[in-house]
């Protein structure tokens, strides 16, 4: 048989060989061995979040922004307000795809926002000593995010008195009345002479004596 015959019956098996063996066409849209997307369809490698805080570095700003100014930009700052509540703690979630809460809604998640509830008083005020943010009632709200901490349905703003830094103790026993049950110590929790309803968030004053009924002895 001759040199060209042999070329001819091997030209079948290498053009099978092509087909069995696949080609490059350049068209990269079949599947992937390194595709890494998770279960909610959302690749990872699209995710930074360079201080583990839980909120995503596009969510923290450019990468020059320092909202407490203390030298560290806020997606490598733990505590970026610096309001003593890491930035965890004030994400809202543990899920680093969903966004940052923000208590108030006044545009500022809370862990850039030195007053979370906007009730007056500063979220460093109100996170407590521990390790923890403090939440008073035990509500599952943190006081740093409540607008009513004893849950007595008094808001806090309307407790604090004109100064939310020195918050009125009207019955003097070393509680602020925004975190006393019985802000006037006459045995009658504040839920109950409050009155306030859904209607009004101002405390009923029964006597019309300036007092509301909470803090008045004769009411």
């Amino acid at each position: 048989m001759s040199t060209f015959s042999l070329r001819l019956l091997g030209l079948p098996l290498i053009l099978s060989g092509l087909v069995l063996g696949g080609c490059d066409s350049g068209d990269d849209t079949g599947p992937s061995n390194d595709d890494t997307s998770d279960e909610t369809g959302t690749d990872p490698r699209d995710y930074d979040d360079f201080d583990n805080d839980t909120i995503m570095d596009i969510h923290e700003g450019l990468s020059t922004d320092d909202y407490d100014d203390d030298g560290t930009p806020n997606h490598e700052d733990p505590d970026a307000d610096d309001d003593g509540i890491t930035d965890k703690q004030e994400a809202g979630d543990h899920n680093p795809y969903t966004a940052p809460v923000d208590s108030d809604g006044d545009g500022n998640p809370d862990f850039l926002d030195l007053d979370s509830d906007d009730n007056g008083m500063p979220d460093e005020d109100e996170r407590g000593d521990g390790t923890q943010p403090a939440d008073t009632d035990g509500d599952g709200i943190d006081d740093y995010r409540d607008t009513d901490n004893d849950g007595d349905n008094i808001l806090d703003e309307v407790e604090f008195g004109r100064d939310p830094a020195n918050p009125v103790d009207s019955d003097r026993d070393g509680t602020p009345d925004y975190m006393d049950l019985d802000s006037d110590g006459d045995g009658i929790g504040d839920r109950w002479v409050g009155g306030t309803t859904d209607y009004s968030d101002d405390p009923v004053d029964s006597d019309n004596d300036g007092t509301p009924d909470y803090l008045d002895d004769d009411s």
